[in-house]
């Protein structure tokens, strides 16, 4: 029974010291959890069921067991919570993209329309030169002939 926890707490020894610190940080952490739940006999019933179960009743072999199957599951759950985290990122800087992107394509197409509107104003003023001139030398060519005419 005691040579069971220490063999564990060898294990955990050895792995511990191949962590960096925020690894070894979030560990203690969790070790701490764990240890809380043994204490106040609280434990995560599947974890506890499998531990128990693969220690063949053994208490001090299922202690062992527990620590080392919830720990696993506890570090699995931190990594799940970045991994959502992480691709909840991830979607929200693709939206951002997409939102400048689209945001970019609205000031184009304003712009194209101002040039269109800058096009048109330039080929009406054009028009409105070329109507004003064609009637003045009408007017010209008009009272030239009249003028003529009456001489």
């Amino acid at each position: 029974m005691i040579d069971d926890l220490r063999d564990l707490l060898g294990n955990l020894s050895k792995a511990y010291r191949a962590k960096n610190i925020s690894e070894r940080d979030l560990e203690h952490r969790l070790l701490e959890i764990i240890s809380h739940e043994l204490q106040h006999q609280k434990m995560d019933n599947p974890t506890w069921l499998k531990a128990f179960s693969e220690a063949e009743g053994n208490d001090s072999k299922a202690k062992a067991y527990y620590i080392r199957y919830r720990l696993r599951r506890l570090h699995d759950d931190v990594l799940l919570a970045q991994m959502a985290e992480h691709t909840e990122r991830s979607a929200n800087r693709v939206k951002a993209v997409e939102e400048t992107q689209r945001l970019a394509k609205e000031r184009r197409k304003r712009e194209a329309a101002v040039e269109r509107e800058k096009s048109l104003r330039a080929g009406r003023f054009i028009l409105f030169f070329l109507i004003i001139l064609g009637t003045g030398v009408l007017s010209f060519l008009v009272f030239f002939h009249l003028f003529s005419v009456i001489r």
